[in-house]
C-alpha cells in the first residue's frame, strides 16, 4: 500500500520544540503563559484528564505534543490537496494558527487537575463548563493573545458544533474548527493511552 512520506522527526518532537516553531506575536504570548509564576510546572505535571483520555502525569503535555504532530500532518494534506487555496480567504489558516488554538483548547485542565498521594487523578479546583470558558478568554487576554475570527470560531467549535448552534443548511463550524477538533479527537480517543510511562 502506498504511503505518504513521513518525517519520523515529527513523530518524536517534544512540545516545547512545537511550541518554538510557532509563528507571530502568540510565540510569545505562550512564552509569557508559560514563563509566568508555576505555569510551566503546572503543565508539566497535569494530566490531560480525569481518566478518560492521557490520564497520568504529564499527560497533558503528551495530548498537547500529539495534536501538535497529528495537525502537521492533516496540514500537508490541506496543502497537498491545495484545499487551503480553495478556501475564502477569511476562512484559510496556517499551521501555527491552528497549534495555537490546540494550546488554548484545554489550557485550563492544569488548573483543574492534581494527584493525590496514592498518584489518583483528583480534581483540585472545580470548574463549570462555563467557567472554564471565562477562564480560557482570561489567558488570551492576560498574556495578550491575538485570535483572528477563524481562529476564534475553532476555539468555540473544538469539541464539536453545539445542536443550539446547528441550523440545516448553515455551517457555523468553519474549516479551522473542523481541523482542530479532528486533531484533538484522534489524539483523545485513538492516541488515548499511547506516551504512558511504562
Amino acid at each position: 500500500m502506498e504511503r505518504l512520506n513521513t518525517t519520523p522527526e515529527l513523530m518524536t518532537r517534544t512540545l516545547w520544540e512545537w511550541l518554538d516553531g510557532i509563528e507571530g506575536p502568540n510565540k510569545e504570548a505562550i512564552a509569557r503563559f508559560i514563563a509566568h509564576g508555576d505555569h510551566r510546572q503546572r503543565l508539566e505535571k497535569s494530566p490531560g484528564s480525569r481518566s478518560a483520555h492521557h490520564a497520568w502525569e504529564g499527560g497533558w503535555m503528551e495530548h498537547e505534543r500529539q495534536t501538535m504532530m497529528i495537525a502537521a500532518y492533516i496540514y500537508d494534506l490541506f496543502m497537498l490537496t491545495e484545499r487551503m487555496d480553495e478556501l475564502p480567504e477569511n476562512e484559510q489558516f496556517t499551521l501555527s494558527d491552528a497549534q495555537v488554538v490546540m494550546f488554548l483548547h484545554d489550557i485550563e485542565k492544569p488548573f483543574v487537575y492534581g494527584f493525590d498521594d496514592e498518584g489518583h487523578v483528583l480534581i483540585e479546583n472545580p470548574m463549570t463548563k462555563q467557567e472554564r470558558k471565562l477562564f480560557r478568554k482570561g489567558v488570551i487576554e492576560e498574556f495578550g493573545f491575538i485570535l483572528s475570527p477563524t481562529m476564534a470560531n475553532a476555539l468555540t467549535y473544538v469539541e464539536g458544533e453545539r445542536d443550539v448552534d446547528y441550523i440545516p443548511g448553515g455551517r457555523a463550524e468553519q474549516p479551522l474548527a473542523s481541523f482542530c477538533q479532528v486533531t484533538d479527537n484522534l489524539s483523545a480517543r485513538a492516541f488515548y493511552d499511547h506516551g504512558r510511562p511504562q
